[in-house]
C-alpha cells in the first residue's frame, strides 16, 4: 500500500507564525520534502516561528533511517523555532523532538495547539 502525505500550510501575520498540519504515512522522503516546502513557505513570509500539528501524522520508515533523516532536518530547521502538536500515541514524535533537539534545533512539542501559539508567541519577532 502507498504512503500518502497531506500538508497545508498557512500563515498568521498578526503573530509572524506559519502553521503546518500534516496528516497520513510518510516515508522518509516525504518527511523532507514537506520539511523543504514549509521552509520555503515560512521564508516567503521572513518567518522564524513555525507551529506544525501532527497529531495525524504517522512515520512510516524504518528505525534505521531515523537518525539520517534526523541528521538531514536539524540543518534545515536550524534557522527556525518550532513549536510541534503531538499526540503521545507513539514514541516517533517524541524521538524525532529530542533528536533535532541534540542537533542544535530549537523545538517543543505540545498537546494542543493553543499551548504552542502562546510558547512561540514572544520568540516570533
Amino acid at each position: 500500500m502507498a504512503n500518502s502525505v497531506f500538508a497545508s500550510l498557512s500563515y498568521c501575520a498578526e503573530e509572524n507564525i506559519v502553521c503546518a498540519t500534516m496528516r497520513g504515512k510518510a516515508q522518509s522522503i516525504d518527511v523532507l520534502n514537506n520539511a523543504n516546502a514549509i521552509i520555503e513557505f515560512a521564508n516567503s513570509y521572513n518567518a522564524k516561528a513555525v507551529l506544525i500539528d501532527v497529531r495525524e501524522f504517522e512515520h512510516a520508515y524504518a528505525k534505521d533511517e531515523f537518525i539520517d533523516v534526523c541528521n538531514k532536518l536539524a540543518p534545515l530547521l536550524g534557522q527556525f523555532i518550532i513549536a510541534r502538536v503531538v499526540s503521545y500515541q507513539g514514541f516517533m514524535h517524541e524521538l524525532v523532538t529530542q533528536k533535532v533537539r541534540e542537533l542544535g534545533v530549537r523545538v517543543k512539542n505540545f498537546d494542543c495547539q493553543e499551548q504552542a501559539r502562546n510558547w512561540l508567541r514572544p520568540l516570533s519577532c
